[in-house]
């Protein structure tokens, strides 16, 4: 009943703010196609060929000291700590959910996993948010190496403490093996798109209704970010209402956050493998509470403000 009212309520709002909602929607399928279409599709690519293999099994067994002593993990878990720190969002979801649903993985390693790899590309952060927003390209590698940390620091408070681990530390060195042919792969990753887009579209849309409504106030306009990372990040840049180190801080504290939008992109991911959503969303607030604190600690005493 309240999803069929809510449901009605938005088609009449977006009817309505049409003229505040159309230019934004349009704004996102362009953004989706010139920008996360082709800096994730690639790595889902990669990640699919990756897992399928030889160069992943011998990776695991020379990266499992390392994973277990950080992170509690088996050194299977490597391929997904790597994607989601490399790729962007929600490509660690979609690694770690790959892995578990072929038993390369236990469950709480799948949860510990889905705690700290889901993170922004330093193509979005240093090219995107640093270049061309910020006009400032050593910026965004700055907040890119904090969004790193932070996502590290996350992986450590959040390890996975189970022993049982240890019993499947071998299995996937004999599992992993060319499973899925390259046609397959471009298939199943282009699928995998489609929610993404959706989920763009439709916070977009949102963000348009709110705009149009006059809910949000100019010098809150950051907040957006709680919904949509890219939009919220942008108004961010734009705000008058902010000194430098605010900015900055607050589009770090959003690059980890990552957005109602992009939650909803993973927890469809997760779900599908049976997994639960609570570490990840644990993970995420931890991890936008430790950028925040580093992001404040770097650039109070950094010159490059």
């Amino acid at each position: 009943m309240i999803q069929g009212l809510t449901a009605i309520c938005f088609m009449v709002l977006f009817a309505l703010c049409s003229d505040t909602c159309l230019p934004v929607v349009a704004d996102s399928i362009n953004m989706f196609f010139t920008k996360v279409l082709p800096s994730v599709f690639p790595f889902y690519v990669a990640s699919g060929l990756l897992m399928s293999s030889d160069l992943s099994i011998k990776a695991s067994q020379k990266l499992t000291p390392v994973t277990k002593k950080l992170f509690g993990l088996s050194g299977s878990c490597s391929i997904a700590i790597f994607i989601g720190l490399v790729s962007g969002y929600p490509a660690g979801a979609k690694v770690t959910a790959d892995l578990y649903k072929r038993n390369l993985i236990t469950r709480k390693e799948a949860y510990t996993l889905s705690a700290f790899t889901n993170n922004c590309g330093p193509l979005f952060i240093i090219g995107t948010v640093g270049a061309v927003m910020l006009g400032n390209s050593l910026l965004g590698i700055y907040l890119w190496i904090i969004h790193v940390l932070s996502a590290l620091l996350t992986g450590m408070v959040f390890r996975c403490k189970s022993e049982k681990s240890n019993n499947m530390s071998n299995k996937p060195f004999q599992c992993l093996s060319p499973q899925k042919s390259l046609p397959l792969i471009l298939t199943d990753s282009m699928m995998s798109m489609v929610p993404i887009a959706a989920a763009i579209i439709f916070f977009a849309a949102l963000t348009g209704i709110l705009d149009a409504l006059h809910i949000i106030p100019q010098c809150l306009s950051p907040l957006n970010g709680i919904l949509e990372i890219t939009s919220g990040i942008h108004r961010t840049v734009l705000s008058e209402c902010l000194s430098p180190l605010k900015k900055l801080t607050i589009i770090s504290a959003i690059s980890a956050w990552a957005g109602i939008s992009v939650h909803i992109q993973v927890a469809g991911i997760l779900t599908n493998a049976g997994l639960s959503c609570k570490k990840y969303i644990l993970g995420k607030i931890f991890q936008t509470l430790i950028a925040t604190i580093i992001t404040l600690s770097f650039f109070c005493f950094h010159p490059v403000l």
